[in-house]
């Protein structure tokens, strides 16, 4: 890739604003609907290429400047591309009082995970 040395002139683009029915952007409406990834066509294919693998052991993950959406998106996203999927369980790592390094883990039904964080709070008291 070869460099140039760049005009003054190039370095800023003028928006025509006559198009825009608002005086600021505090008339804006906010976007509430993220699912189509305003702007990151190659951030929905490697959602729905991640979201496609169906193994275990794969993850997802989101890198970007704070505040542009990025959760909601996603979770937008998942939401409704497996809406129809069975719900995951809920997995709690317990001590192991034989080797304390590696924590035991429990594999619990959906929504038991909160249940036996408060009653082993309940048990500590």
């Amino acid at each position: 890739m070869q460099h140039r040395k760049l005009d003054p002139g190039e370095l800023y683009r003028k928006c025509d604003v006559s198009g825009f029915s608002f005086e600021t952007t505090a008339e804006l409406e906010a976007i509430k609907d993220l699912s189509q990834g305003i702007g990151q066509p190659r951030a929905v294919q490697a959602l729905k290429f991640g979201v496609g693998i169906r193994q275990h052991g794969y993850n997802i993950y989101a890198l970007g400047p704070g505040g542009m959406g990025k959760h909601t998106f996603v979770r937008q996203y998942l939401s409704r591309e497996l809406s129809d999927a069975p719900s995951p369980t809920d997995w709690c790592y317990v001590n192991n009082f034989h080797n304390q390094g590696r924590p035991s883990l429990l594999n619990l039904p959906k929504g038991r995970g909160n249940s036996l964080a408060r009653d082993m709070e309940k048990l500590v008291q």
